[in-house]
């Protein structure tokens, strides 16, 4: 049987006190999440699904792009191996009523073996395999037998900022990629988690590297995850500090004949 949220909050204010000072709530109701700070390039989070029995996800969603309600966020369910173990019984994975304890557990699990390579000095590690996800989508959309077909919004978009976040295409190239993303997005209104409009988002990212504007590109992409997180309801306080990866093609130092607008 699952729990009311006046009880998953009972739970979850146990959970953060036992867990410390890193971790914070978030939201309310049943939107109640259990937040590590300070955050960084992925907004990640532990929350309670009211389902038949009640069990805990968690998500990680980039925030360079725009925040949805998909349930596990950027890379699917990646807690599927994670479980509140039975104390008396430690080698079988038994689902027991979620409480402070075990959620505590898992949560603590969660944080090392799922969150922790986006977190800090790991995220320079994490830009390889982002840049990799974006290439192999890449490839799979010009193999799609119709390769004009519209392309999910969330997909599009965090193919084309990381591109241009650690990207290694010359500035035209990259703009030509941004081109493909502004006409072929599905806008997907339904699932954000804002009203910012991922097209207009896009376009503007587009013009900063047209114009060489590396300081502007960075100031769009900031502002997005700063609009994104408050308007999630996280405060300023847990927002920390980012360092952008430095990509292997700096399309801002280019010296072209002319420009591509």
């Amino acid at each position: 049987m699952g729990m009311s949220a006046k009880e998953w909050k009972t739970v979850a204010e146990g959970a953060v006190e036992l867990l410390g000072d890193d971790w914070h709530l978030v939201g309310k109701g049943r939107n109640l999440y259990l937040v590590p700070a300070p955050i960084g390039w992925w907004y990640q989070y532990i929350y309670y699904e009211n389902t038949s029995v009640g069990h805990l996800s968690a998500c990680t969603q980039f925030l360079g792009q725009q925040l949805t309600g998909h349930a596990y966020g950027d890379h699917g369910d990646e807690t599927y191996n994670i479980f509140i173990r039975d104390r008396t019984r430690p080698d079988n994975p038994v689902i027991l009523r979620v409480d402070a304890q075990t959620t505590t557990e898992w949560a603590s699990e969660v944080d090392e073996k799922v969150f922790a390579p986006y977190q800090g000095a790991a995220v320079t590690d994490k830009w390889a395999a982002e840049l990799a996800d974006a290439d192999r989508e890449e490839q799979r959309w010009a193999a799609r037998p119709d390769p004009d077909a519209p392309t999910d919004e969330q997909y599009a978009v965090r193919y084309a900022v990381i591109q241009a976040m650690c990207g290694t295409k010359t500035r035209a190239e990259l703009i030509a990629a941004l081109d493909w993303a502004i006409a072929h997005v599905r806008p997907e209104p339904q699932w954000r988690l804002t009203d910012r409009d991922p097209i207009a988002y896009l376009q503007a990212i587009r013009d900063t590297v047209a114009a060489g504007d590396r300081t502007g590109f960075e100031q769009v992409v900031l502002a997005n995850r700063h609009d994104e997180l408050l308007g999630v309801g996280v405060p300023d306080n847990l927002i920390g500090p980012v360092d952008f990866p430095e990509p292997l093609a700096p399309w801002w130092d280019e010296q072209q004949e002319g420009q591509t607008s």
